[in-house]
């Protein structure tokens, strides 16, 4: 993703990381490309000349994702130094400190601190599983209160395990287990046996509200070496070949492979698009509301992009299995346009127009390809959008520019906030979000490895 504005790099295991699989050779942007294809916001300015014309853009806010006029200037209202934004709903942010313990919920209207917990090995659980959660798309994205957890380890005598918290503070459950990770909708511990004989116990619990689901032991299964997951799946060496375990069942069955076929489903206006990517290539496939296939290609796979507006979806941005960007029409699968990067940098998309990160950044036409616009030289796309207007930031002059999404026209710039500025590969600590998100009161979250502030 180009830019650190709308970078995402993003560790969603509430505790201590799994074991891994031994280092490897790099892979091939083939392999990277399907892998990350399916992994599937006050000033205001009012006069009666201009007051029909402000009425008309208070009306872009209320969608999911989307700010309100982003015409109108903001101000930094408050922002703390050396914290790290973790998720962030409509009246919280969730930060913590590089490498320290516990986590804060921040009120995003003044600052001030909502609960903590001061120690524990912390992260969030996101439930809804949204594409945004992945790593490397778009810029952070607002999360309903009830579709979030946090999980924080306790290795003290007393208070040793996992608990599970909701966005209140309140305990939502204990589990006794210091080696859980989150995988989907679901916490899960993989024990392997000690000794010579070959086998593991894997114990899975909701990640909602930290129901114990199911506990089994399988014979043979070598999980000393790593594990491979993909979606509902677990994949293990098992003497000459692979084992692959149903998170949600516990069953198991003999794996062609230890790289597991990914599977996204998506509902569109058309019916639901189904599309996989693995070491056989990729697929997708548009099944009609009657249950019939519509059309189905073997060269693209489909990601949403997160900051995208309703009837957007008449036109599916895919990734291609080199890379590019593929654009299909919805409706019969037909290739409409191509174009090199990729699926993932995406950043919004509106009903005729898409936007692209890159190098230089573009805004196209959605159903030709055409270049409607290129970003100036200095200055960075992010996903932040309000479906008229499009918000960049200059790293020259650290100030955010709008500029109007069909033809780049320059329509309001102002300073942005003054964050240290650190490099996150300094961090020692994974989980940041940086970029800018609308939240709650026309408010603009932004985040950065040096701090977060907000702008209202």
């Amino acid at each position: 993703m180009a830019g650190g504005l709308i970078e995402v790099e993003l560790d969603d295991d509430p505790l201590p990381p799994p074991r891994v699989r031994k280092a490897r050779p790099p892979w091939s942007l083939r392999r990277w490309s399907w892998v990350a294809a399916t992994l599937a916001v006050v000033l205001v300015v009012a006069t009666g000349v201009i007051g029909a014309d402000a009425a008309r853009r208070s009306g872009r806010g209320g969608v999911p994702g989307f700010a309100s006029d982003l015409a109108v200037p903001r101000h930094e209202f408050w922002h703390q130094d050396f914290v790290v934004a973790v998720a962030v709903t409509e009246d919280l942010v969730l930060v913590q400190t590089p490498g320290g313990d516990g986590i804060r919920a921040v009120r995003v209207a003044d600052g001030t601190t909502a609960w903590a917990v001061e120690s524990g090995n912390c992260s969030v659980v996101p439930l809804d599983g949204g594409i945004g959660w992945l790593a490397g798309v778009g810029a952070m994205h607002v999360s309903d209160p009830k579709d979030l957890r946090v999980g924080c380890t306790q290795y003290g005598p007393q208070d040793q395990g996992s608990v599970l918290y909701d966005m209140t503070g309140a305990t939502v459950a204990r589990i006794d287990s210091t080696d859980v990770q989150q995988m989907g909708s679901r916490l899960v511990e993989v024990r392997p046996d000690e000794g010579a004989v070959a086998g593991v116990t894997v114990r899975v619990w909701s990640a909602a509200d930290g129901a114990p689901l199911w506990d089994r032991h399988y014979d043979g299964v070598d999980a000393t070496a790593g594990v491979m997951v993909a979606g509902d799946a677990l994949t293990f060496p098992a003497g000459e070949g692979f084992v692959s375990i149903d998170l949600a069942t516990g069953e198991s069955h003999a794996a062609a492979s230890e790289d597991p076929q990914l599977t996204v489903d998506v509902g569109v206006p058309y019916g639901t698009v189904t599309s996989t990517a693995g070491p056989q290539g990729f697929h997708v496939t548009l099944v009609g509301t009657d249950g019939a296939t519509r059309w189905s290609r073997n060269d693209a796979a489909y990601l949403p992009t997160e900051t995208s507006a309703p009837g957007a979806e008449a036109v599916l941005l895919a990734a291609g299995t080199d890379g590019a960007i593929i654009a299909l029409d919805a409706a019969t699968g037909d290739e409409l346009w191509s174009a090199p990067g990729l699926a993932l940098q995406v950043l919004v998309h509106v009903p005729g127009i898409a936007v692209v990160a890159g190098e230089p950044g573009t805004v196209r036409d959605d159903r030709t390809g055409d270049v409607l616009w290129t970003v100036p030289s200095g200055e960075q796309l992010t996903a932040t959008s309000d479906r008229e207007l499009v918000l960049l930031r200059s790293a020259e002059t650290n100030e955010f520019v709008v500029r109007d999404l069909r033809t780049g026209h320059e329509v309001q710039r102002y300073p942005g906030p003054d964050l240290p500025n650190v490099n996150p590969a300094e961090l020692g600590y994974g989980g940041v979000l940086q970029g800018v998100t609308p939240s709650g009161g026309d408010m603009l979250v932004v985040g950065s490895p040096g701090g977060v502030a907000a702008l209202g």
